[in-house]
């Protein structure tokens, strides 16, 4: 399985710097100044294989970007005001969202995001465990949201199963923290006509794919688009993505 990974990881290498490099060039005639969601998985302290395992010094780096950008970061359920907002959200429920990711969040005072699966809470040493989920909802700049109950693709459930995923997720959040959950990420981005139709009757008001690109006034709150951040980016790759430069990746996905 290492070895699988290993070959898995050094084929993306090269996509990615084949894509940096049209980035940097052809991508500047696509780019827009639109509100912009960033989609984080993981931060890490140990050297990582991972593509969504972003170190925490590069995260830091991030942030201090962003803190000096014109670009004001909001909460999710505040947008969008104006065309230069930036979100911050993560997926999973990795522990490391606490441990790591929000302390550095806390000091630069940006709100996020965190999209937790009920499943997956206590499931392993890498996600969150109740009390740890409670703890990072009880963080000022901390919202949280769902990403299905067990994290499966949305689009392969029967109408049974895809309720439950759905309104279940929603339920035992609420129920657990005590608060209204409003936004939902869907497993995978997998999401089609069906599946946004319940995200819908659940009464969910914003929910994000993992598509590529940004939002402007007026996109559809349950289909929001989001910039990918993953480990090979360097500080230039992550400036070209908050400017948009890597947007054009939405036409080949």
């Amino acid at each position: 399985s290492c070895l699988v990974k290993n070959k898995v990881m050094s084929s993306f290498k090269y996509k990615h710097m084949a894509a940096k490099y049209v980035s940097g060039t052809l991508g500047r005639i696509v780019k827009v100044h639109n509100n912009r969601i960033l989609l984080y998985h993981s931060i890490t302290s140990d050297l990582s294989s991972d593509i969504y395992d972003i170190d925490s010094s590069m995260f830091y780096n991030q942030m201090k970007i962003l803190q000096n950008s014109k670009k004001k970061v909001v909460e999710l359920a505040d947008w969008p005001d104006n065309n230069q907002n930036v979100v911050i959200t993560f997926d999973d429920g990795y522990i490391d969202t606490l441990t790591l990711a929000a302390p550095i969040l806390s000091d630069f005072g940006f709100n996020f995001t965190v999209f937790v699966s009920p499943a997956l809470i206590s499931s392993n040493n890498k996600y969150l465990n109740k009390v740890e989920l409670l703890e990072l909802a009880s963080n000022e700049y901390c919202s949280i949201g769902t990403h299905g109950y067990s994290h499966c693709d949305l689009t392969t459930c029967n109408k049974k199963k895809l309720r439950n995923e759905i309104h279940d997720s929603k339920s035992w959040l609420e129920d657990l923290l005590s608060t209204s959950i409003c936004a939902m990420s869907y497993p995978y981005g997998m999401v089609n006509d069906k599946v946004k139709n319940e995200v819908d009757v659940a009464g969910y008001k914003i929910a994000v794919t993992s598509d590529f690109g940004s939002n402007k006034l007026g996109d559809d709150p349950l289909l929001l688009k989001r910039t990918d951040i993953w480990s090979f980016d360097n500080i230039d790759d992550y400036n070209l993505k908050l400017d948009g430069h890597w947007d054009w990746i939405k036409y080949i996905l």
